[in-house]
């Protein structure tokens, strides 16, 4: 996306480094917003085209256990529903022992009843992504745990409309 996320955490963590992980159409977007910051930011952040459906060039391109966070925000809900299991083994593959994803979307709550604005976010979205899985935390934390991921929390991020599901990596899979 934007890379807000990895240039805000840029900012307030003097030694974090980001990759901002997207489509090469996006990143080239990305790296004009990154330019705009300080050096001291602009340094620590860089960008790698890649889609998340395409699971295969993920091992070409990105290293394993080289990742303390893998944060996706508003990608799960922008695929195919059956790519995702492989979307979340490419981030197991990435974190590092004890390593955190973090998934942020638009979630309808686990019995369908809402939140409005975020069902009404899914229904509208079914014309971008027909092949999407209308996102509920129920759902991704089965895939998460099937593929490794332990502890699964779900939390607010902005009420009413979108929440995050943090899940822990294992020191083994399984």
């Amino acid at each position: 996306g934007s890379g807000a996320f990895s240039i805000v955490t840029a900012r307030k963590i003097p030694n974090a480094t980001a990759v901002v992980l997207d489509l090469p159409n996006v990143i080239e977007t990305t790296k004009d917003i990154v330019l705009q910051e300080e050096e001291s930011v602009r340094e620590r952040i860089s960008t790698l085209a890649l889609s998340a459906t395409d699971p295969g060039r993920w091992e070409e391109v990105v290293e394993a256990e080289s990742y303390d966070v893998v944060l996706m925000s508003y990608v799960s809900g922008s695929i195919p529903a059956d790519a995702l299991p492989n979307l979340y083994s490419n981030a197991y593959r990435a974190l590092r022992p004890g390593g955190v994803v973090v998934i942020h979307d638009f979630f309808v709550n686990n019995d369908g009843k809402g939140p409005t604005n975020a069902a009404l976010w899914a229904l509208a979205h079914v014309s971008v992504n027909p092949e999407g899985m209308g996102l509920v935390p129920r759902r991704v934390i089965e895939i998460l745990e099937m593929g490794g991921f332990a502890a699964p929390r779900v939390l607010d991020l902005i009420p009413g409309m979108t929440q995050v599901i943090v899940a822990k990596k294992g020191k083994t899979r399984g």
